[in-house]
């Protein structure tokens, strides 16, 4: 089953060259999945604490073929590819003028909110969403972590907000691209067209944490967030 929504982006979703923020991207592609769960009759977004269970992201990969703009009538088509043990995957299409300028491939779990531990997915979950055979990446298994670098050049220290924490209490993953952004220069943000975003560890409101950066000679940007003492990592991020 292929779900379809449309989206007009607006004014908080722009950078200050009216293009669509790489967070804002995401949202959208997340919102059109919380809305394919709704659609096929399953518990959502609106039933999570009663039944203190929701989805949760593991990895993003996007690629942006044209960028989107302020005002850009949006189709977002999106489907469940398939179910492997703990985890689901789901792919996504957005179309701009009936051309495809963004696609994107996710890997989910559904954690138990108490426990902070993935539940099992049974077929009661995963055939609802009568799953696709199409993937518009090859690794269709998101097989291909980034791994942290040595060394980084950079190093930011952060403090989490309240206004970053996601429903079940965590920071909310769109904003890891929020971090990253604001390490880059201005004239970079728009010149991104790649992301490879990896959720190793959940980060809790409130948290400091540092965010590390290195620029490589081709242009290519590597981020890393650890923890505030460097004994963790929560998330690993290739930009191009």
């Amino acid at each position: 089953m292929i779900y379809t929504t449309k989206y007009r982006p607006g004014l908080s979703d722009i950078n200050q060259d009216y293009t669509v923020k790489k967070s804002a991207i995401l949202k959208i592609l997340e919102d059109s999945a919380g809305f394919h769960t709704d659609a096929v009759g399953l518990d959502g977004i609106d039933k999570i604490n009663e039944t203190r269970r929701a989805w949760a992201i593991l990895d993003w990969q996007v690629e942006i073929l044209e960028p989107i703009r302020y005002g850009d009538d949006l189709t977002i088509k999106t489907w469940s590819r398939k179910f492997k043990r703990t985890c689901a995957y789901r792919d996504f299409e957005i179309f701009k003028d009936d051309k495809v300028c963004v696609k994107a491939s996710s890997r989910w779990f559904i954690i138990d909110i108490d426990k902070r531990l993935p539940v099992r997915i049974t077929e009661e979950i995963s055939n609802p969403y009568e799953s696709e055979d199409r993937a518009v990446f090859s690794d269709e298994d998101m097989t291909e972590h980034p791994t942290p670098l040595e060394n980084y050049e950079e190093v930011f220290s952060y403090k989490t907000r309240r206004s970053d924490q996601d429903i079940i209490g965590h920071v909310h993953n769109i904003n890891y691209l929020n971090y990253f952004d604001d390490c880059l220069d201005f004239d970079e943000i728009g010149k991104i067209k790649n992301i490879r975003l990896y959720f190793k560890k959940e980060i809790q409101g409130g948290a400091v944490v540092n965010i590390k950066k290195h620029k490589a000679e081709d242009g290519t940007y590597y981020f890393a967030i650890e923890s505030e003492d460097g004994s963790e990592i929560h998330s690993i991020c290739i930009m191009s």
